[in-house]
């Protein structure tokens, strides 16, 4: 009934001698084993390279598997383990469930393949279950003790990166230097990009192009953050990280964020332009590279390509990424760069295998084993359009200015460290690094509370992808760069004393929640107030204070309007609370 049920675990090369050991320890071989109709377990170290397991098929006698993370290396090792359950073609399973507080996830590939993964909390005794069509209950008792930490080293913080095409892209492999991961001085050197900032950028691409940091599980211990970053209240103005890049101070180049505390669930930092129609949420580009031949798996590491020439891609439109001849090599990212093991200690940082793991923005690949077919990157986000269509248009989605809070690489950074704030509200500050408030997070698009605040306590991961598709003539495409990030530890802060005044009161917010109005009309008008607060943003634009007045039309029954409301006063954090209008009559 099962194809595989497969250990999705992250690529260094440090697993070669986990499997080394699991080899010995287990007396097992890595070769294919041939099982009935209900298939076998696969823990995967390499793509092609498995241990597969018999198990029981029967309820009574199901097999235990323990996994033993002791002897790998410390710092290089995933920090998560999950499993990848795909059925035979015919097949179907009723559930998959498992105990202890491991999660199950479902989705589908637009192929019509769909699958279940398991991800297995820390070091517990988990149950998987699993329910076929005709009754049979099948148990896997899976004995996992995952590894906690970053998975490419504990100072780096570099847990993922995939450039889409750009200018950047292929250049500076292996040698270290501006726009790829890797140092000046050290070929086998990841950038610090936690709690430090780089002298070289990390490029992302065009549209899409990500990186993941990586800042530990998130732990606090008598109101002390001891992992990971905090959503605290005694942090000034509510900022809890800040994000590093290179902007000009009338050059942005700005990418979307998202935050997790466990890496499986991923949550939108809405900035201020979230909820206008300047973001376009679920935008999706596919870009194909021009030159099949320069991915040649066989192609050694280090190729930039023989070729430079436009990447096209279609999806939510039609158009290309425009080469330019200051960067004669291939603008699509290669497969020998980024999708295969770069370095020994670092293995495949693309992590394109693990999509669910990323979240709500996809980034799949349908790579050939031809060298002669060319390979396609997918990637799926929030897309932000300032004045027109944005494609090679000289829109000024470049300007700083219309991106006042929750963006990347927009402000100017030349005060940073864990003990420099600043206010984001406060647009007459300009030289600070960007900077966020876990409390700006929300459900992203396709969860059943889509734009909604989700009010975590902490997070682990924060993921940063471009967040526009422009181009700028000589200087080629906008392509959000990161040169770092901090964790805050700046206190002094406090509960916000300021709550908006909704319709003069009838209408009571929500801090860090929802605040569900029904509106019985097709039009309605609203009014907000925040007298006493130094700030007041109504979905990202500052208002007056004293009082602002919005009408909302909304056609049909079931119809949805989105309002951020903040106040924010003094060094406190900020009042946030999306103001949700439903059509009920």
């Amino acid at each position: 009934m099962l194809k595989s049920i497969r250990n999705k675990m992250y690529r260094f090369s440090a697993f070669i001698i986990m499997l080394f050991i699991l080899m010995i320890t287990s007396g097992l071989l890595a070769y294919p084993v041939s099982l009935d109709k209900y298939g076998i377990l696969e823990i995967a170290v390499q793509s092609d390279d498995n241990i597969d397991f018999d198990y029981d098929s029967g309820s009574s006698n199901a097999t235990t598997h323990d996994y033993d993370q002791i002897q790998v290396l410390a710092g290089f090792y995933p920090s998560r383990f999950s499993l990848e359950i795909t059925p035979d073609g015919g097949a179907s399973i009723t559930s998959v469930t498992a105990n202890n507080g491991s999660y199950v996830q479902f989705w589908q590939e637009d192929s019509g393949t769909y699958y279940y993964v398991v991800y297995l909390a820390d070091g517990v005794y988990t149950t998987v279950t699993i329910e076929s069509t005709d009754g049979t209950v099948h148990y896997y008792y899976l004995n996992c003790e995952p590894p906690a930490g970053g998975s490419t080293g504990a100072t780096t913080g570099v847990f993922a990166f995939c450039p889409a095409p750009g200018q950047f892209v292929n250049e500076n492999i292996p040698s270290g230097g501006w726009g790829t991961i890797y140092t000046d001085s050290d070929t086998d050197a990841v950038k610090d990009m936690t709690d430090n900032i780089n002298g070289t950028g990390v490029s992302l691409g065009y549209f899409g192009g990500y990186l993941v940091i990586d800042y530990g599980p998130y732990a606090e211990s008598g109101g002390v953050v001891t992992s990971g970053i905090g959503n605290l209240d005694n942090h000034q103005y509510g900022v809890d990280f800040v994000l590093c890049g290179n902007p000009l101070s009338t050059f942005a180049e700005p990418g979307c964020v998202q935050v997790s505390n466990n890496g499986y669930e991923w949550y939108d930092i809405a900035g201020s332009l979230y909820y206008t129609s300047a973001t376009t949420k679920g935008y999706c580009l596919r870009y194909e590279n021009p030159y099949a031949s320069d991915d040649d798996p066989s192609n050694s590491y280090g190729e930039q390509g023989q070729y430079f020439y436009d990447v096209y891609y279609t999806g939510s439109e039609s158009y290309r990424v425009l080469a330019n001849p200051f960067h004669r090599h291939s603008f699509y990212p290669l497969y020998c760069n980024y999708f295969t093991v770069q370095d020994a200690t670092f293995g495949d940082l693309s992590k394109i295998n693990y999509t669910p793991s990323l979240g709500f923005i996809d980034c799949t690949t349908e790579y050939s084993a031809s060298p002669l077919v060319a390979r396609v990157l997918e990637f799926t986000g929030n897309m932000i359009r300032v004045g027109g269509s944005g494609i090679n248009d000289g829109d000024n989605e470049y300007d700083p200015a219309d991106y006042t809070f929750g963006y990347c690489d927009v402000h100017r950074t030349t005060n940073v460290g864990k003990n420099v704030t600043y206010n984001p509200y406060d647009t007459s500050i300009t030289t600070y690094a960007d900077a966020f408030d876990i409390s700006w997070a929300v459900y992203p698009v396709g969860h059943a509370n889509e734009g909604e605040p989700v009010n975590l306590a902490g997070i682990q991961y924060i993921r940063i992808y471009t967040g526009t598709a422009q181009h700028n003539g000589a200087f080629g495409e906008s392509s959000t760069e990161v040169t770092g990030s901090f964790a805050l530890t700046v206190t002094g802060g406090a509960a916000p004393s300021v709550t908006p005044l909704i319709n003069y009161g009838a209408i009571t917010p929500v801090n860090k929640g929802t605040t569900n109005h029904s509106q019985t009309s097709s039009s309605a008008n609203y009014t907000v107030a925040a007298p006493s607060a130094t700030y007041f943003y109504v979905n990202g634009e500052s208002v007056n204070k004293n009082g602002y007045s919005f009408s909302v039309s909304l056609t049909s029954v079931g119809d949805t309007a989105y309002y951020q409301i903040i106040t924010q006063t003094g060094n406190e954090s900020p009042h946030i609370t999306v103001l949700k209008i439903i059509r009920t009559l």
